[in-house]
């Protein structure tokens, strides 16, 4: 299964923007609430795992990296991000992701909040976070940042939102609140622990290498690993979107940016072609 879905995605372009796919931006995938309220709830959440797992968590994520790195067969290595790499990756991300993120560029002013920026360095705690490294020269190439989220994920959303008010961040949260509504991916599946990609930039020097694909393939084995019974992502960008649906995710939810209006009557994200919507992609583990 796996071998061919690897062979299919040998022949995707990525030109993301997880932006420009020519980033494959998930871009977004990016939901979250700002730090102090909604990544202390998610911590503090006591998710039940399957019986069948006896492993600890921290064997789990260590058991993986190893296999990972054992496993390449080119001269990119997929691994799980540390605490400690923090600063690299988001100096990455700030190069290769939120340059061409569209919630990002689509609304002024046109650079992230810190609260943006903080909420998605926070997942990496969880050690659901994965980047790719160009093993001649050690350097970042990809990174994908993913995290836990719950039935009530779209309420933290809209009292998080209420919270910031009228700030970048605040109006993307209320959108993202929206979308999470919308697409309310528990009650659908019918399940209780769901990991959610929210950011996943590659290097522009090295699109088009499938590396995107490789991020999100390896991120579903990983989220299986630790339980996750299911992989969503909340695709703000066209060509993240069309990654998705060459992985074979199930599209659940559309939200188009010209439909999403401020009190005016007035888009509040306005974007450029060929980025028209939001969709949400989820795929079972």
């Amino acid at each position: 299964m796996w071998s061919l879905i690897n062979a299919m995605l040998q022949r995707v372009q990525f030109h993301t923007t997880i932006a420009s796919l020519q980033y494959v931006i998930f871009s977004s995938p990016r939901i979250g609430a700002p730090r102090s309220q909604l990544i202390f709830r998610r911590q503090q959440t006591n998710w039940k795992q399957p019986q069948r797992r006896h492993q600890s968590r921290k064997h789990l994520v260590s058991s993986y990296q190893s296999q990972t790195n054992m496993g390449n067969i080119d001269d990119i290595r997929i691994c799980v991000i540390q605490p400690n790499e923090r600063q690299r990756v988001l100096d990455f991300l700030r190069i290769h992701y939120y340059h061409e993120e569209p919630l990002t560029i689509g609304t002024e002013p046109k650079q992230q909040d810190q609260a943006d920026e903080e909420f998605n360095m926070s997942n990496i705690n969880h050690g659901t976070c994965l980047m790719a490294i160009h093993t001649e020269s050690e350097a970042i190439v990809g990174a994908v940042l993913a995290g836990p989220k719950g039935p009530d994920e779209a309420d933290h959303l809209f009292e998080e939102a209420a919270t910031e008010g009228s700030s970048k961040w605040g109006r993307i949260l209320k959108f993202l609140a929206c979308v999470e509504r919308d697409a309310n991916v528990c009650q659908r599946y019918g399940v209780q622990k769901v990991l959610h990609a929210h950011v996943i930039g590659v290097d522009r020097k090295m699109r088009g290498k499938n590396i995107g694909g490789r991020l999100m393939s390896e991120l579903m084995k990983l989220g299986n690993q630790l339980g996750y019974e299911l992989l969503a992502a909340d695709c703000t960008s066209y060509y993240s979107a069309k990654m998705c649906e060459r992985l074979g995710w199930e599209c659940i939810n559309t939200v188009y940016y010209r439909d999403y209006v401020d009190e005016h009557k007035k888009p509040v994200f306005v974007l450029d072609p060929p980025h028209e919507c939001c969709k949400t992609f989820a795929v079972r583990l």
